[in-house]
C-alpha cells in the first residue's frame, strides 16, 4: 500500500476551512451511523434488515422501470454478490420481483411488489414520525436542501453544488434557508 507523504503548507495549514471539512466529515459519519442504526431498528420491526431496506428504498425511487443489479450495486456501494443475495432474499419474501427490460431482454430489473411497497412505506412512515419529533430550527426545508447538497457533493465530477445559505435569525438560534436554482 502506498502512503502519501505528509506535507505542510504554511499558507493553508492555519486556515479554518480544512478543519471545518474534517469536522463536517466527522459529524456526517456520526449522523450516518446513528441514522443507519435507526433505519436498521425500524426495518427489523418489519422483518427486514437495514441492507434489505436500502434495496427496497432504491427500487421504490426507481418506480416503474425498476433497477438492475449492477445499478443497485453502484447506488448502494454493495458488491454485486451482496446485491444478488439481497434481491434473492427479498424475492423470497415476496417484496421484489424481477422483470425483463423490454429494451434488453437479457437484463433483469427489480421492482417492488405490492407487499414490498407496503413494507417500504411502513418503514418510511416510522422514520418520518421519528424525524418530525426533532426540533429543527429550520423546519422541513433543511433536510430536503441538505439531501440535495450532499447528493450533488457526492456525484463524480461535481463542480457546482446548489447553494445552501445559513442565516442568523437570532443570536441564539440559527435558521437555515435554501435557494433553488434551475
Amino acid at each position: 500500500m502506498q502512503r502519501l507523504a505528509a506535507t505542510s503548507n504554511p499558507e493553508t495549514s492555519d486556515s479554518p476551512a480544512p478543519v471545518a471539512w474534517v469536522g463536517l466529515f466527522a459529524t456526517a459519519t456520526a449522523l450516518a451511523r446513528r441514522l443507519r442504526g435507526l433505519i436498521g431498528q425500524q426495518a427489523e420491526l418489519h422483518g427486514a434488515s437495514e441492507a434489505q431496506f436500502a434495496v427496497l428504498w432504491q427500487c421504490q425511487q426507481a418506480a416503474s422501470q425498476g433497477l438492475g443489479q449492477h445499478e443497485l450495486s453502484d447506488r448502494l456501494a454493495f458488491s454485486t454478490a451482496q446485491i444478488s443475495t439481497l434481491v434473492e432474499q427479498l424475492r423470497q419474501l415476496g417484496w421484489l420481483e424481477g422483470r425483463r427490460d423490454p429494451a434488453d431482454r437479457r437484463r433483469q430489473c427489480w421492482q417492488l411488489t405490492p407487499a414490498g411497497a407496503l413494507v417500504t412505506r411502513q418503514i418510511i412512515d416510522e422514520l418520518t414520525r421519528w424525524a418530525t419529533t426533532r426540533q429543527l430550527p429550520c423546519g422541513p426545508a433543511l433536510p430536503v436542501a441538505l439531501a440535495a447538497l450532499l447528493r450533488a457533493m457526492s456525484e463524480d465530477g461535481a463542480t457546482q453544488v446548489p447553494p445552501l445559505r445559513i442565516c442568523e435569525a437570532t443570536q441564539a438560534t440559527p435558521s437555515f434557508s435554501t435557494e433553488v436554482r434551475a
